[in-house]
C-alpha cells in the first residue's frame, strides 16, 4: 500500500478477511471514497473480494473501498488420473523442470492429500487447486510412492508452464 507522502503499513489476515492500516498521526485529506487495492500474500485463499464500509481515522469517517486483487491461478506441473479405488490422482507425468518434479513428485505417485486437503480422485485435486491456491503460493503436498511410502513435500506453484 503507498499512503505518499505518509508511508503507512498494513497488515493483511493469513485468511485474506481482514486488513489493518497503521498511519502516522496527523490530519489527512480526503478524496471520497477512499480506494485500497490489496494482493494478498501468496498463501492467502483466492477470494475475489471487494469490501465497501468506512474508514475511521483520527475520528473522521470517510466511505472506503477495498478491492483484493486475485493474482494469478497456481500451477504445480502434474497430469493427474482417477485411481481404480479412489485412494487419490494418481501422476501419469511431469513437467520436466516443473514445480512437482522440482519437490520430488514424479509419475507412479498418488497424490493422497494438497493444502491440508484430503484427495480421493483427480477431480478432487483439482478442485483443491483451482480458485483455491495463487502462483507464488507454497502448498504442502501428501504423496503416495508406488512400494507404499508416504511422503509429504511442499510445491511452489507458478503462473504458466516453466
Amino acid at each position: 500500500m503507498d499512503c505518499r507522502p505518509r508511508l503507512c503499513a498494513e497488515a493483511i489476515a493469513a485468511d485474506g478477511s481482514t486488513a489493518t492500516i497503521r498511519t502516522p498521526p496527523g490530519r489527512w485529506r480526503w478524496r471520497t471514497p477512499v480506494r485500497v487495492w490489496l494482493q494478498s500474500d501468496p498463501n492467502a485463499p483466492m477470494p475475489r473480494a471487494r469490501y465497501s464500509g468506512s474508514l475511521n481515522v483520527d475520528g473522521e469517517q470517510q466511505p472506503l473501498d477495498v478491492i483484493i486483487t486475485e493474482g494469478k491461478q497456481g500451477v504445480w506441473g502434474i497430469a493427474p488420473q482417477d485411481t481404480p479405488d479412489n485412494s487419490g490422482a494418481l501422476v501419469t507425468a511431469t513437467w520436466p523442470g516443473g514445480p512437482a518434479e522440482k519437490a520430488g513428485i514424479r509419475a507412479g505417485d498418488v497424490i493422497i492429500a494438497f493444502n491440508g486437503k484430503t484427495i480421493t480422485n483427480a477431480s478432487k485435486q483439482r478442485a483443491a487447486r483451482i480458485g483455491q491456491v495463487r502462483a507464488g503460493a507454497t502448498v504442502p503436498v501428501t504423496y503416495r510412492r508406488p512400494d507404499g511410502s508416504v511422503r509429504t513435500t511442499e510445491v511452489t506453484l507458478l503462473d504458466s508452464h516453466p
